[in-house]
């Protein structure tokens, strides 16, 4: 006889409540199965690790396939030029392929969780109250992007290091409207949605049957920095900041029971980020004018 697996060290909460929650019953969810309406608590998820996992390297295999094969067939056509696929450069091109990637990404998952009967409605929680979610999300963002950018620059100046962290869309995204528009889509719109399904929805969700919430949320976590590779090849440090974040993703989530605070909290962070980027790569640009005319002069 197979010996029966010990229970995890905290009792799942009854259903309907989250351990955060204050105990109090959480809203039904929009096509949520249960004769009460009733949200399952994290100690009763809807997929296991195993498919949440594969639901992680669905979306990441899909995103990098279909960016290697689109660069591989337009540079072999004569499309376009191998250069404008270079990452600092941050072209209309490699946005757009980043764009179409993450929709294919997010499609697929989708199909996955559909082919394996997961109730969409259950995952993604309560939307309602709404304006409460969003603006407890929009607080949230704010913190958490002024409170990691703290934390990895004093790591970053005790360790005496002059690497910033990178990515494709900090590169030259405001050259154009259209590449600005390509990059608030990719990083304020599809990023958060996609990446809050995997790593809160199913991830975190499945850990929370085995582990306590701060364990939880930290393996969650490190592993939604990690898959930030352009990042942590830049500045390792920021892996810090992104497991930070990705805590207060995680315990929002726990919290309200709601996917809709955590995707807010990464959209604004984001928003700001790029927001960061476009103002200062502006002022440089007035800064080289401004000397260049007085050296004119």
């Amino acid at each position: 006889m197979t010996p029966r697996r010990p229970d995890p060290d905290v009792p799942p909460p009854p259903s309907g409540t989250w351990p955060l929650a204050g105990g109090g019953p959480i809203p039904p969810a929009h096509g949520a199965p249960g004769a009460t309406g009733a949200l399952p608590s994290p100690g009763h998820p809807v997929a296991g690790l195993g498919l949440s996992f594969a639901a992680i390297g669905l979306y990441l295999v899909a995103q990098l396939g279909l960016q290697l094969v689109a660069a591989l067939v337009l540079v072999r056509a004569g499309f376009i030029e191998a250069a404008s696929l270079d990452p600092a450069e941050g072209g209309t091109i490699l946005l757009a392929m980043v764009v179409a990637s993450q929709l294919v990404g997010l499609i697929a998952v989708l199909l996955l969780l559909r082919r394996r009967a997961v109730p969409l409605g259950v995952l993604i929680g309560p939307l309602h109250p709404f304006r409460r979610f969003a603006g407890i999300g929009a607080g949230l963002g704010l913190i958490a992007i002024v409170g990691s950018t703290i934390i990895v620059s004093v790591l970053v100046a005790f360790s005496g290091s002059e690497a910033t962290p990178d990515q494709v869309l900090t590169g030259d995204i405001a050259e154009t409207p259209l590449q600005l528009l390509l990059a608030v889509l990719a990083a304020v719109v599809l990023a958060p949605i996609a990446e809050e399904l995997l790593f809160r929805g199913l991830l975190h969700r499945a850990l929370r049957t085995r582990l306590r919430l701060i364990p939880a949320a930290l393996i969650s976590s490190v592993l939604f920095a990690i898959v930030h590779v352009d990042v942590v090849l830049s500045q390792p440090l920021a892996l810090v900041g992104l497991t930070l974040v990705g805590v207060v993703l995680a315990v929002a989530y726990e919290r309200t029971g709601s996917l809709l605070v955590p995707i807010v909290i990464h959209a604004v962070h984001n928003a700001v980020t790029i927001t960061a980027v476009v103002i200062t790569s502006r002022l440089d640009l007035d800064l080289v004018a401004a000397v260049s005319a007085s050296v004119a002069r």
